[in-house]
C-alpha cells in the first residue's frame, strides 16, 4: 500500500527478488517457465518486472481502468502486465515470501496448456516478432537461392546434370 500512496500504479510481489521456501514451488516453474516468460516479456514490453506471474498485485483505481483487461485464464497475469507497460503506467516490485502450500489438493496451474496460453498472448501483443521478423528471416532465406541462381543453372557437385538426366528419362 505505501508503494500505491507514492505514486506506483501497480506493484506486484517478487517471488525472485524475495524467499521461495523448498517444495513451494515446482521446480520446472521456478526455474523455466516463470523466468522465460519474464524475460520475454521484459525483453518485447521493456517490463522491468523479474516475476510476471506472482499473484500478488495492487493497482489503483485509474491503473485498473486503464489497462482494460479483457481475459478471464492464467493469461490474465500476462496481460495484466503488458497492458500496464503499453498504457505507460509506473510498475514497481516488492520482495515477498513464498510458502508451500498446505492445502491437499493438485495444483490448478497446468504447465504446457497455461504456458502455451501465455506464450499466445504474449505473441498477439507483439506483432512486430509474430510477423515481421519471420516474415523478414523468410525473406532472407528465399534471396538466397535467388541470387545463387540469378545467372542461370548451376552445377552443384553433378547433382544438376544427374537430375536432369534421371527426370528426362522418366518423362
Amino acid at each position: 500500500m505505501e508503494r500505491l500512496q507514492a505514486g506506483v500504479e501497480l506493484v506486484m510481489g517478487s517471488r525472485r527478488r524475495g524467499t521461495i521456501e523448498p517444495g513451494a514451488m515446482p521446480w520446472l516453474h521456478r526455474w523455466i517457465g516463470n523466468p522465460v516468460f519474464s524475460g520475454v516479456l521484459d525483453a518485447l514490453f521493456r517490463t522491468g518486472v523479474s516475476d510476471s506471474h506472482c499473484g500478488m498485485r495492487a493497482f489503483s483505481k485509474d491503473a485498473y481502468q486503464r489497462m482494460q483487461l479483457q481475459t478471464t485464464g492464467m493469461e490474465l497475469a500476462s496481460e495484466m502486465v503488458i497492458k500496464a507497460a503499453l498504457a505507460g503506467l509506473r510498475i514497481e516490485e516488492v520482495p515477498i515470501r513464498l510458502r508451500r502450500d498446505g492445502r491437499d489438493r493438485r495444483p490448478h496451474l497446468r504447465a504446457f496448456r497455461d504456458g502455451w496460453r501465455h506464450a499466445r498472448f504474449i505473441l498477439l501483443f507483439s506483432p512486430t516478432y509474430l510477423f515481421v521478423v519471420p516474415g523478414l528471416v523468410c525473406m532472407a532465406l528465399g534471396m538466397v537461392p535467388l541470387v545463387a541462381l540469378g545467372g542461370g543453372p548451376r552445377d552443384l557437385a553433378g547433382c544438376i546434370s544427374t537430375c536432369t538426366t534421371w527426370f528426362l528419362a522418366a518423362s
